[in-house]
């Protein structure tokens, strides 16, 4: 599988920390220069501001748009190609098993289609189901998926999903991922995870994300927003756990 870093090209620290992992690990990668958020604007059909506002509690910043629409063009690229990707953003910490994992997602990621490659908080976990197992590494398909995209692996036939779902822009690009009833994929997770936040995650370029409304009427279209996708949530969980046998 190919390995594209999402990475700013005036990023120079993070490129040149994540270079030298890939270097110790002896893998091949490619970095793909970020869209900034004005770029990014032209990548979607429409921003609907206000399912955005409803979504997150606030305005898209440029940082998000530019973020979300990196990860939409390499999905785009996943679809062109024609077999799976792995997507990594620049603050990604290579675990030292980073090489052998991807040989067995590799083995998954067709039947799959979308496994998440990073570590997360102990309190995420709940709600996983281990759906497949090689060796140390076991597949758990996520009942509630954490946010964050800093890193995955993905199939065409998922990639094509998402972008065909992303064609109107309503909340960042991790927010987007977690709504598997709306783009209908479910989604897995690799155990142990082979990449961690690194130290450069602490910087993040992507500003504004603290500035939420505190109207009223729109926190409670937001509460009420939540209710529905708890709904959606259930419903598709239940439909994938009889699939899945579990």
């Amino acid at each position: 599988m190919k390995i594209f870093v999402i990475s700013l090209s005036q990023a120079c620290e993070r490129r040149v920390c994540l270079s030298r992992q890939f270097t110790r690990a002896q893998m091949n990668f490619e970095f793909f220069n970020a869209i900034n958020g004005v770029d990014g604007r032209a990548i979607f059909d429409r921003i609907s501001y206000k399912k955005y506002l409803l979504n997150t509690g606030r305005a898209p910043s440029d940082g998000e748009i530019g973020c979300y629409a990196s990860h939409f063009y390499l999905w785009n690229l996943c679809v062109v190609l024609g077999h799976p990707i792995v997507v990594l953003e620049d603050d990604a910490e290579l675990s030292p098993f980073f090489g052998e994992s991807l040989a067995v997602v590799e083995n998954w990621i067709s039947r799959f289609g979308f496994i998440r490659l990073q570590a997360d908080h102990p309190n995420q976990r709940a709600g996983r189901l281990p759906v497949a197992k090689d060796g140390q590494f076991r597949l758990e398909y996520c009942r509630r998926y954490p946010f964050s995209a800093m890193g995955y692996a993905i199939s065409p036939g998922v990639a094509s999903s998402f972008t065909k779902s992303s064609a109107s822009l309503a909340g960042p690009v991790d927010w987007f991922i977690k709504q598997t009833w709306l783009h209908r994929q479910p989604l897995y997770v690799l155990s142990p995870a082979c990449i961690y936040g690194g130290k450069l995650r602490l910087k993040s370029s992507i500003h504004g994300r603290d500035q939420k409304t505190r109207r009223v009427g729109i926190r409670a279209l937001r509460a009420l927003a939540k209710l529905r996708s708890a709904v959606g949530r259930s419903t598709f969980n239940f439909q994938q756990l009889r699939r899945l046998g579990l």
